[in-house]
């Protein structure tokens, strides 16, 4: 939501009462939330540029490192507990269960990854129903694909997610991959997430991650979303 906040700010007058005013460079504003302040820096379009917003997720980072980020083997599938959230490598679930097909999302694909995560809360109690799945098989020309099926049970798969995005961030860096893969420029890193697609891995949006790291450990990380638009503008009378 702060990624359409930062959009609503440009785009509408609805800033205005807080004094926050847009101009042609970029604006940084502090919102206070139940995680922590969070900075939301704000780049306008301008000369063709299309508007950018890159959210600040330290505290939601720094809320991830208190809780933990473990690995841990699930009917045999090497995962990633990172916070309260469950990080899965699409490839290690395919080794397992090779009938897996995240693209086409069938049944039997849905079956199996509900059985992992009621062995993830199994062994982490103090889960949620958050869950990250992504690989390293992107179709768009970004490093990796990824969706959120959060509570497929309840029909809740997220195609594009921001906490999940910092979630699987967090994971790759951990783990070694994101070196393994060839992205690293020192301890700074760009990585590009194709999302948005539906209940399916990847799709057009694109989420980028903005990583700082020392010896594995994030310092510090934002995104940002590349297909937020303000698509209706009106008032609410209550």
């Amino acid at each position: 939501m702060t990624q359409v906040l930062g959009h609503a700010l440009v785009e509408t007058d609805i800033g205005k009462p807080y004094g926050i005013s847009i101009g042609s460079s970029k604006t940084n504003i502090l919102l206070e939330t139940e995680g922590g302040i969070v900075k939301v820096g704000i780049e306008p379009s301008f000369n063709d540029r299309a508007t950018r917003v890159i959210t600040n997720m330290k505290s939601f980072l720094q809320e991830i490192y208190a809780d933990g980020v473990n690995s841990m083997l699930l009917c045999g599938v090497h995962a990633m507990q990172v916070g309260k959230f469950l990080v899965l490598n699409a490839d290690h679930v395919n080794k397992i269960f090779p009938e897996v097909d995240f693209v086409k999302m069938d049944e039997k694909t849905k079956k199996i990854l509900v059985e992992i995560q009621k062995e993830f809360f199994k062994t982490y109690r103090s889960g949620r129903l958050d869950v990250a799945l992504y690989d390293w098989h992107p179709l768009r020309g970004g490093n990796i694909r990824a969706v959120f099926p959060h509570d497929i049970l309840g029909g809740t798969v997220e195609p594009s997610c921001g906490t999940g995005s910092v979630a699987i961030g967090v994971a790759i860096v951990t783990t070694g991959e994101i070196k393994r893969e060839g992205i690293c420029r020192g301890e700074a890193y760009q990585i590009s997430l194709e999302t948005g697609g539906g209940s399916e891995l990847g799709g057009p949006e694109r989420t980028t991650l903005l990583i700082s790291s020392s010896k594995s450990v994030i310092t510090n990380i934002s995104f940002t979303h590349s297909l937020v638009k303000i698509t209706t503008i009106g008032e609410i009378i209550i």
